[in-house]
């Protein structure tokens, strides 16, 4: 006779495409979702900070990769967010950042005399932005908040437009020494992928750049406690 020892029955197997099957377990073991790791803050090399501080006084600073500053001197700080603390961008989870500043800080909207030009070219820049780097949590964190917050930025997102703003001409309305006509050239640091400098200069012998260095002068006392000297008390920000 040829029983089955111990008296068993023959083991059953589950089909392969059944829920319980090993199959089916092992596909998804696969195909299960791979968490997103939360990418590391941007620094700066010390040769783009030595860089920053030899435009003297003229507007700089460096946008990293999702868009918000890295680094900025004096006079970029006191055009910019003199009501921000100066030392902001070295706080990674605080630092300033374009698109937020535009759309979510009233500073800012009453800094440009065209704030909805600024604007549609800030979500332009940012879809840009979006498109480079598609798997970047941070900022899709940062367009679902602006979608939440801002129903202007909502429905710019939804119009699509998409382009780069590599060199504006805008009007500047700074509380402190008024309407400035500034230029903003957009550059690309090629050893720092992603990574831009920004700087603001005007027509010499105008009344813009008078302005601009009686900025300068007001914005070079070493803040007090993190803050911008006298330009914390009124100066904007928005890069």
């Amino acid at each position: 006779m040829h029983g089955q020892a111990g008296g068993h029955g023959p083991r059953r197997t589950e089909p392969a495409n059944q829920p319980g099957g090993r199959s089916h377990l092992h596909s998804l073991a696969r195909h299960r979702p791979k968490t997103r790791r939360r990418p590391r803050p941007e620094q700066l090399r010390p040769g783009i900070r030595l860089m920053l501080t030899a435009f003297g006084d003229i507007p700089a600073l460096v946008i990293g990769r999702r868009d918000d500053v890295l680094a900025w001197n004096r006079t970029a700080h006191a055009l910019l967010a003199g009501h921000l603390p100066y030392d902001a961008p070295e706080r990674p989870r605080q630092r300033p950042h374009v698109a937020r500043l535009v759309f979510l800080d009233p500073h800012t909207r009453e800094l440009y005399a065209d704030w909805r030009s600024k604007a549609r070219d800030t979500v332009a820049d940012l879809r840009v932005t979006a498109a480079r780097f598609p798997d970047d949590p941070e900022l899709a964190e940062l367009i679902g908040e602006l979608t939440l917050h801002s129903t202007e930025f909502a429905s710019l997102w939804a119009a699509h437009p998409v382009h780069t703003c590599a060199t504006p001409t805008r009007v500047f309305r700074h509380p402190l020494v008024g309407p400035m006509t500034l230029h903003n050239e957009l550059m690309e640091l090629s050893h720092d992928p992603g990574r831009r400098i920004a700087v603001f200069t005007t027509d010499s012998d105008s009344p813009s750049a008078a302005a601009l260095r009686l900025l300068a002068d007001l914005g070079v006392a070493p803040p007090s406690g993190g803050r911008g000297a006298e330009v914390s008390q009124g100066g904007r920000r928005s890069v």
